[in-house]
């Protein structure tokens, strides 16, 4: 069987996926099948929009992983793909609500709002994207500020036990022990300066003493004579007086070391004890921060914004780039309302103002018709009102003479329908 020609004028029906991206593009693709001319345009609206919902894809589908990987796992991608839709619509509902009729400054009044919603959205896919894109610097970034703010903490944590070691050095002045043994060891001191200073005469004496023996003296006269005899008894003057100095010193290092184990029995108790418990809190609280810190300074969102911000003022070169990746993304969001813009009235507008003039017409007609048809039915209630009160009328007025005829006949009735009434 031989197939018939088609005739030149017939309607070509678009491929499904010709057609959707048409339709995502903003056309009534039934509107569209009969203006070929006019597909690729839409086509192209089409495959912006789409290109613009799958960069939110995988922009939000890398911020939802960071939030919600710990509680849902890989399922993360769900919410990103929610947001992809949403974009998608929203980028086609202002596609649509965009009109390119009229002259370029009176579009541009009617969609700027549209304009800088697109800006935001951009900005917002723009950034999680910008944060895989400089996702080595800004883990540098993040273990720089991290390390310093450790050595921070490590130095915190060495002022704050120096605070604690004073605090024990003072308590330990404070004991009374210690009291008592400082005049003890000031005097022992003492002990020990004069016990040095009576050896040296011991030894000077010792060997004047010699040296009278021998005659080498003031007197010349070798031999055990009176200045021998008189050097001997300093000198055994002195050795007593060095005795009395080592009993005294060693009775005060005796009485020093009785009260030295009684204050270091009280250290090695209660002040020992009290200085470990202050340790170990200092040393939980220094654990706990340098865990938090640890945690804080992992790459979520906000720790990576605040990287990026940092980038951006240390390094000129890394700031521009950063902005031209938003203002890359800004652009995109933008540009389908930007060349429908730009772009004249063609036939697609044409046909969908004929056809809306067609449906004002209708509409007028049937609203026309709908008033006739009002006007009609009005006069027909306005005289079954009059009717109806005609007939109210007439029972009325039977209902009146019945009445009187029944009080004529009948003088008792209306006293007896008036006491019944009253009595009721």
């Amino acid at each position: 069987m031989k197939n018939t020609p088609q005739h030149p004028d017939a309607i070509k029906k678009m491929n499904p996926i010709y057609r959707f991206f048409c339709w995502a593009g903003g056309a009534n693709t039934d509107v569209l099948d009969e203006l070929p001319t006019e597909k690729n345009r839409f086509f192209s609206y089409g495959t912006v929009i789409c290109m613009t919902a799958l960069f939110a894809f995988l922009s939000s589908s890398y911020a939802f992983t960071l939030l919600l990987k710990d509680k849902i796992g890989y399922a993360a991608f769900l919410p990103a793909v929610a947001w992809g839709i949403f974009i998608f619509c929203l980028d086609r509902f202002f596609i649509v609500s965009v009109s390119n009729r009229g002259t370029f400054w009176m579009k541009l009044k009617l969609a700027w709002p549209r304009l800088i919603l697109a800006g935001f959205i951009g900005i917002i896919i723009s950034k999680p994207l910008e944060y895989r894109i400089f996702d080595q610097e800004i883990n540098d970034d993040l273990r720089v500020t991290q390390n310093q703010l450790l050595i921070d903490l490590d130095s915190l944590e060495s002022q704050k036990i120096d605070l604690l070691e004073r605090a024990r050095a003072k308590e330990v002045d404070q004991l009374p022990e210690t009291k008592e043994m400082q005049p003890l060891l000031a005097h022992y001191q003492t002990l020990r300066k004069d016990l040095v200073k009576k050896d040296s005469a011991i030894s000077a004496r010792t060997d004047s003493t010699r040296f009278e023996v021998r005659g080498i003296a003031t007197s010349r006269t070798p031999g055990y004579g009176p200045n021998a005899k008189k050097h001997e008894q300093l000198l055994g003057i002195l050795l007593e007086e060095k005795k009395k100095i080592e009993s005294d010193t060693s009775s005060t290092r005796i009485r020093i070391d009785a009260i030295d184990a009684r204050r270091q029995e009280k250290i090695n108790g209660y002040i020992e004890a009290k200085h470990k418990a202050a340790l170990d809190r200092l040393a939980t609280d220094i654990s706990l921060q340098r865990k938090q810190l640890t945690e804080n300074y992992q790459p979520s969102i906000l720790n990576q914004e605040v990287a990026l911000g940092n980038i951006s003022k240390q390094d000129q070169t890394a700031s521009h780039a950063i902005l031209f990746v938003t203002l890359l993304f800004i652009f995109i969001e933008m540009a389908p309302m930007i060349l429908k813009l730009m772009t004249k009235p063609g036939a697609y507008e044409n046909r969908i103002i004929q056809i809306e003039s067609s449906y004002n017409t209708e509409d007028r007609l049937r609203r026309s018709l709908n008033m006739e048809e009002y006007k009609s039915n009005k006069a027909l209630v306005r005289n079954l009102a009059r009717s109806q009160r005609e007939i109210i009328k007439t029972a009325m007025s039977g209902w009146h003479d019945e009445q009187i005829n029944k009080a004529n006949s009948d003088p008792e009735y209306y006293n007896d329908m008036f006491n019944n009434s009253h009595d009721n």
